[in-house]
């Protein structure tokens, strides 16, 4: 229903995807390494699943028969499952509002004000998922220190770290 109109924003962006199609995709350094962070926190993320087996839940709970899982990264921090959580955050960032990214090279982004509300509302969303990832690791330690008493508090003195070690 927009043909027809070859003014602003509508002709910048057909002219912009025209000329992506054209030279084909460019991979930014940005890009690259949002795409490195991505897969990065996709395995990850498939190994602590993996790792948990019949213990992993999306919600906090006790199995039957539950044991503390103390191995693979679990023995590294206590919470890698929000730590790829994390990366994959910062990776689609990087690739969707990075340099390179239509989004930037079209102009929209910084240009227009739909834009940088949507912008602002990305950042503000990926913020307080950050927040609430933090929030549920200490909730998360604090319900296991009760399910498994000194077993959780001798992990925890050998895995000081939730999330990134040497860091928090």
């Amino acid at each position: 229903f927009i043909t027809g109109c070859q003014s602003g924003a509508v002709y910048s962006l057909t002219y912009l995807s025209r000329e992506l199609c054209a030279r084909g995709p460019v991979f930014t350094t940005e890009a690259i390494v949002g795409i490195a962070l991505i897969a990065m926190g996709t395995l990850l993320r498939l190994v602590c699943y993996r790792t948990l087996g019949r213990f992993f839940t999306l919600n906090l709970m006790i199995r039957q028969g539950h044991r503390l899982i103390t191995s693979g990264p679990y023995a590294y921090i206590r919470h890698p499952a929000y730590t790829a959580l994390f990366f994959i955050y910062l990776g689609t960032g990087l690739i969707a509002l990075g340099p390179g990214s239509l989004a930037m090279e079209s102009g929209w982004l910084l240009e227009t004000f739909t834009g940088r509300i949507y912008l602002s509302l990305w950042i503000i969303l990926r913020v307080l998922s950050i927040i609430n990832l933090i929030g549920r690791t200490i909730y998360e330690d604090s319900f296991l220190k009760d399910q498994f008493g000194n077993e959780w508090v001798v992990w925890s003195q050998r895995t000081p770290y939730r999330l990134f070690p040497g860091i928090f």
